[in-house]
């Protein structure tokens, strides 16, 4: 038989973490989101460094010509 007491005690040991740390579904967020922030700071940065007229892998300037 389950103590009803214990499970309370459970209960009330789990809201804590929750309340103090979020709960699953808050960190799973948390962390989608930071990774996000860091592609998109990478991607940024790569974009920064080469400029408008980045050269492609083959040395190739993929600028776009205007008519």
């Amino acid at each position: 038989m389950v103590s009803v007491t214990g499970e309370l005690r459970s209960l009330v040991r789990v809201q804590d973490v929750y309340e103090e740390f979020g709960t699953p579904v808050d960190t799973a967020i948390g962390q989608i989101q930071i990774e996000r922030r860091l592609a998109a700071t990478y991607l940024g940065t790569s974009r920064r460094r080469q400029g408008f007229g980045a050269q492609g892998a083959e040395g190739v300037s993929v600028r776009a010509s205007l008519p």
